[in-house]
């Protein structure tokens, strides 16, 4: 296989820019802000693996939930600072009852599906959720929280 083959495993640019809907101004700040790094070939052509794409994929995810820049290094490289609810959740059980609206809507709803539960702290609404046969992913910062 020769280098071109290898290479061409890999989105280009253009590619890149297409399959995102994006700009190559917008590549190039995330490339040189550091969160986004794809190979670098001749004539400084950018190679952008299947790695990348999840990365950029998490990049926007994360611009749309208005995650500044400096918290996505933070993110990405692991060093984000202890979270104020772990304090909480150490000094306290903030476990109760489900919100009532939630309670109310999915006790209501059907066919049961999956449920995301962003924020899920100590999983009071994730369990509830799992309690009606929804198939539940709970995520929260804080580790503490999910313990």
């Amino acid at each position: 296989m020769t280098t071109e083959d290898t290479k061409r495993k890999n989105l280009i640019k253009s590619e890149v820019i297409a399959l995102f809907n994006t700009s190559k101004e917008t590549l190039r700040h995330y490339e040189n802000v550091g969160i986004l790094k794809p190979e670098i070939h001749d004539k400084n052509y950018r190679y952008y693996g299947i790695e990348d794409m999840k990365r950029l994929r998490q990049i926007f995810l994360f611009r749309d939930l208005g995650i500044s820049i400096e918290q996505m290094k933070a993110l990405f490289e692991g060093t984000t600072k202890k979270v104020p609810y772990d304090d909480y959740y150490l000094e306290e059980n903030y476990f109760g009852d489900p919100y009532p609206g939630l309670e109310a809507f999915f006790k209501a709803y059907s066919p049961k599906g999956k449920v995301l539960d962003l924020g899920c702290g100590q999983g009071r609404d994730s369990l509830f959720l799992a309690g009606l046969g929804y198939e539940v992913v709970g995520v929260d910062h804080s580790k503490v929280g999910i313990e």
